[in-house]
């Protein structure tokens, strides 16, 4: 059992290792402090991977320039994010280009540490900085950074990226190669509906392709070629989870979880 185990999770690490370093070039959001009609507001929520569920927001609180603060906020469970060691660790760690995001960095379990505020400048006028971030995909650590810059009450979230690898460090602003890039580009537009199945499933986001559906013990039940928006019959197939391996004409290889029903 433990031999078809490994079967399995060797299927998964293929697409993380193809992944590697998962980069959001995202559109500039700024939000100035205080500019709204509120005394509270959330902006910017940055989902790492992609599944629906934001790991991280920011949020600001402005009662007049004597008291306001900037702050990042957990969305997700067990996400953290790199802060101060001592007395005043609910401060973020802030972290120049290259430096090192990883276990060796202080990461307590504080909810909405300090990007600035009036008392405590951090990240205020010191350019583009790096917020490094640690968060679960399933039961596996990994390790990321956010791009900011905070100038006069105005914070610009520019990108923000992860490291697909669990347990891996990863260097402030590494955005992996270009390969790296559109091989992930690539991955997010490639779906497979409906999904949970019962009869058929389709790909989208490929033309024409090779595939091949292995079970949770690793054997091929079911291969063959197919095109973009066609249906591939899974009548055949016993409810429970697979995994789907896609190979189009160019080699390019993507690894899809389905659910049968």
């Amino acid at each position: 059992m433990k031999k078809i185990y490994s079967l399995s999770a060797l299927l998964l690490n293929v697409l993380l290792f193809q992944a590697q370093i998962v980069y959001n070039d995202i559109p500039d959001i700024t939000e100035t402090v205080g500019s709204r009609a509120v005394p509270f507001y959330e902006f910017a929520p940055m989902d790492f991977n992609n599944d629906g569920t934001p790991e991280y927001k920011f949020s600001w609180f402005y009662n007049g320039t004597t008291m306001w603060n900037l702050n990042i906020r957990h969305s997700a469970t067990d996400a953290r994010t790199a802060q101060q060691t001592g007395p005043f660790n609910f401060r973020l760690h802030v972290l120049a280009e290259n430096e090192m995001i990883g276990p060796a960095l202080y990461w307590p379990n504080l909810d909405s540490p300090y990007v600035s505020n009036q008392n405590t400048p951090l990240f205020q006028a010191q350019g583009d900085r790096y917020i490094g971030v640690q968060f679960k995909i399933g039961a596996n650590t990994h390790y990321g950074w956010i791009l900011i810059n905070f100038t006069n009450l105005t914070l610009i979230v520019k990108s923000f990226a992860y490291q697909s690898t669990p347990n891996t460090t990863i260097a402030a602003g590494d955005k992996g190669t270009l390969a790296v890039s559109e091989t992930v580009k690539r991955e997010n537009m490639i779906k497979l509906y409906p999904n949970p199945a019962k009869d058929y499933v389709m790909v989208k986001g490929m033309g024409e392709f090779e595939y091949t559906i292995i079970d949770m013990a690793g054997k091929m039940v079911q291969s063959g070629n197919s095109l973009a928006e066609k249906e591939i019959n899974t009548t055949k197939l016993p409810r429970g989870n697979y995994f789907v391996k896609l190979k189009n004409l160019q080699g390019n290889i993507s690894v899809k979880k389905l659910i049968i029903e």
